[in-house]
């Protein structure tokens, strides 16, 4: 009985490592497609510091956070969620979620359904809002940015505060954190490289990343590549 069932467990063992390694085929597959897009040629080793120069629909700050599944960037202007052009800017880049780090002057907005420019295929962008820097916020946000992560047949998410700086970057911070790993000093070092001279903020380093969320380790290899 004891050896049927270490064989029964080698086997479902190695059942989740094909899946994993699939997947993380095909997180790879749309990382690379999004290089291409966005930088007209595969992503730089630097991406985490390199600007996407125009944003996207006019957004401001553009920077990858996560290839393929998680980017980052303010608005057009003011403090204001993004406008119709810009979400169907997005939704027409393949991109599935958008997420405003603040809740003033928002709105409900219906998902927006295009064609994505890059496939030729239908595609859909939700928008939603939340308050960034609160905790009740940021598992409704890891879970948006997980969902695209195991499901790479998804665009990717795009966080926005007003000007690409502080709410967005600590929502990417904290999934940095989150998805890769990375330790409270280089998330926060990380969030520093971006704040231009603002004060460090003690939540990112404080965050205790939650086990029900992680990516595997073959996911991450694709997704985490910039340690720091």
């Amino acid at each position: 009985m004891k050896l049927v069932f270490a064989v029964v467990c080698v086997s479902l063992a190695l059942q989740v490592s094909a899946n994993e390694n699939e997947k993380a085929q095909g997180v790879a597959e749309r990382a690379d497609a999004y290089g291409q897009l966005l930088f007209h040629r595969v992503t730089p080793e630097n991406y985490l510091d390199v600007k996407i120069n125009p944003g996207i629909g006019r957004t401001r700050e553009f920077l990858t956070v996560l290839p393929g599944a998680l980017y980052r960037g303010g608005g057009t202007g003011g403090k204001v969620p993004l406008g119709e052009a810009s979400l169907k800017a997005l939704c027409e880049a393949g991109f599935s979620t958008a997420v405003y780090a603040y809740t003033e002057n928002w709105r409900s907005i219906n998902p927006i359904h295009c064609t994505n420019a890059r496939t030729g295929q239908p595609n859909t962008l939700t928008y939603i809002a939340g308050a960034g820097p609160s905790a009740a916020f940021k598992p409704v946000f890891l879970r948006k940015v997980r969902e695209v992560i195991e499901n790479p047949s998804l665009g990717p998410v795009f966080v926005h505060c007003w000007n690409g700086l502080h709410a967005s970057g600590e929502l990417a911070a904290i999934a940095l954190r989150q998805f890769c790993g990375w330790s409270g000093t280089n998330a926060s070092n990380y969030w520093l490289r971006h704040a231009r001279g603002f004060p460090l903020i003690s939540r990112i380093n404080s965050y205790s990343p939650v086990s029900s969320l992680a990516v595997s380790e073959q996911v991450q290899s694709v997704l985490c590549q910039q340690s720091r």
